[in-house]
């Protein structure tokens, strides 16, 4: 997938726990989703978009450009919002007991004030097929906000899981299009499901502590843009020894 993707997220619906009212839920930041930004990677939950995704080669891997997909993400689902630093630490062969990539802050602001997030990444998985990538990362977001009076609301604190999954068309059959070269298509289609949770923090957590209380679906459409070569998609090599880098210093927004 290396290259720039043009992707629309079409809103499908959302499915909540039936053993907490929705009254309940609904109130005082209980859920992410319900709110602007409480899930930063869809800061304005339900709502039609349309983005450029763009994904990089470093060393022999391909990666989400992770600082442009979140400016691209915010700004589409809401448009007076601007991502002032989304610095990315990469780190090679990280030690998951200490990863810088698990953690990282970002500063943003609207037009009524300014916010900081810190995620907090517990899990990464990824699983393909030959036809299907799906991959999978579970977050929990800290986020403070700053009015512009001056005056601050309370952290806010949520856990959710972000689900990607990416399939070959199939009218593409024919063509043997493997997640190995997506390229050979110039179409891809998916789902992007946002899986809710009540944090440990949150007093209504006692009484659904495990499950997910709340699931937002988009359908995803993706074409590609192009194909490029050279700095704005290659990572240059590094040593191991040369520890963690950031994203931001290397491939343009």
């Amino acid at each position: 997938m290396i290259g720039t993707w043009d992707t629309r997220l079409k809103f499908l619906g959302a499915i909540l726990t039936s053993k907490l009212p929705l009254e309940t839920l609904s109130e005082r930041n209980h859920v992410p989703g319900f709110d602007k930004n409480s899930v930063i990677f869809a800061p304005d939950m339900g709502k039609d978009v349309s983005l450029q995704l763009r994904y990089v080669q470093l060393d022999s891997h391909v990666r989400d450009n992770h600082p442009r997909k979140l400016r691209s993400l915010v700004t589409a689902f809401h448009q007076d919002a601007v991502v002032d630093a989304a610095p990315y630490a990469f780190q090679k062969q990280p030690n998951w007991l200490s990863a810088p990539a698990n953690r990282w802050h970002i500063r943003h602001h609207d037009s009524q004030g300014s916010g900081e997030v810190d995620l907090f990444t517990r899990k990464r998985s990824i699983q393909t097929e030959a036809r299907t990538a799906a991959w999978k990362e579970f977050i929990q977001q800290t986020h403070r906000r700053t009015n512009t009076d001056g005056s601050k609301d309370s952290k806010v604190v949520g856990a959710y899981a972000l689900v990607w999954r990416v399939s070959v068309p199939a009218s593409d059959g024919d063509a043997f299009v493997t997640t190995d070269n997506l390229h050979k298509t110039q179409a891809l289609i998916g789902t992007l499901d946002v899986y809710a949770y009540l944090s440990p923090t949150d007093m209504l957590y006692a009484r659904e502590p495990k499950y997910t209380v709340a699931v937002y679906s988009y359908d995803v459409d993706i074409t590609c843009a192009g194909v490029t070569s050279g700095d704005d998609t290659v990572y240059p090599f590094v040593p191991d020894s040369a520890g963690p880098v950031e994203l931001d210093q290397f491939f343009v927004h």
